[in-house]
């Protein structure tokens, strides 16, 4: 399995459009992996795994094939993972579009995708972008095609029921752990007998004095060490398994070699805007 990450900051971007910190100066300046766009991933050139408001930059150029693209499976309805107008050009008149597109997501994320459409019905409104709609519930094991998808439930957006997932393909497994603060019982039970070979953790908080101990919502560094140490003692995986700290916000004031220089001796790698990996 392959995962491409299009993006790793959050729902700022970074540098944050109309921020004046030094974190964000940096950004600007240097580019580079100090760039980042709202968090999505590529699975094997089929599979996004959320679509927010950059995915135009990210399909061009990190020469993503959306015709190829067989589905996108959302994590939940805010606007830096979910921006449905995107799909809105897949009408009639915009392009020419003779596939249909696979959307999963909880409810939250259907009612957005069909308000934005302005079909009150929701059949009409799925005809209209080529596309059906299947709902994902926590714990709900769905297989399509070779893909097996394990819904968890996320510690974050209490309004609805915000999921992260474990992606199953060629007997390799990847846990996408955004947005989520550090997960309640109910997703360790459903993680337990799970074996991943590699993992991407939110963390927002980055390794900010303040942020950096956040757990309920989103994680800040020290929730992901304790979220890898957990994995590692329930062998869900291995000690040289990938872990990856992602969906950085600018206001945890870290650089990328800053969040290297702290996760690197505890085990964990810094994910970044093109990063590739293969398990």
């Amino acid at each position: 399995m392959k995962i491409k990450v299009l993006g790793s900051a959050a729902a700022e971007a970074m540098p944050a459009l109309w921020c004046e910190c030094d974190t964000c100066k940096y950004a600007m300046q240097h580019g580079g992996k100090d760039l980042r766009r709202r968090t999505c991933y590529l699975l094997d050139d089929d599979t996004l795994v959320d679509f927010g408001p950059d995915i135009f930059w990210q399909a061009s150029t990190f020469q993503v094939d959306l015709l190829a693209i067989r589905r996108i499976v959302l994590t939940h309805s805010h606007a830096d993972h979910l921006s449905p107008v995107e799909l809105l050009w897949r009408r009639k008149g915009f392009s020419v579009v003779s596939k249909k597109i696979k959307l999963f997501g909880n409810e939250a994320v259907k009612t957005r995708i069909i308000e934005t459409v302005k079909q009150k019905d929701e059949a009409e409104a799925l005809e209209k972008i080529n596309a059906e709609y299947q709902l994902l519930e926590a714990g709900k094991v769905v297989n399509d095609e070779d893909l097996r998808i394990l819904p968890l439930p996320a510690n974050h957006a209490p309004e609805e029921k915000p999921l992260f997932y474990v992606f199953h393909r060629n007997q390799r497994s990847v846990l996408i752990a955004n947005d989520t603060g550090f997960p309640g019982q109910e997703a360790w039970e459903l993680l337990a007998n799970e074996k991943i070979d590699a993992a991407i953790l939110d963390c927002c908080g980055g390794a900010h004095p303040i942020h950096g101990k956040n757990r309920n919502g989103h994680m800040g560094a020290e929730a992901n060490i304790d979220f890898r140490n957990r994995m590692l003692e329930m062998g869900i995986i291995k000690q040289n398994t990938p872990v990856y700290a992602n969906h950085f916000s600018h206001n945890a004031l870290c650089t990328h070699q800053q969040l290297c220089d702290y996760f690197e001796p505890k085990g964990m790698k810094v994910a970044y805007d093109g990063m590739t990996i293969e398990i």
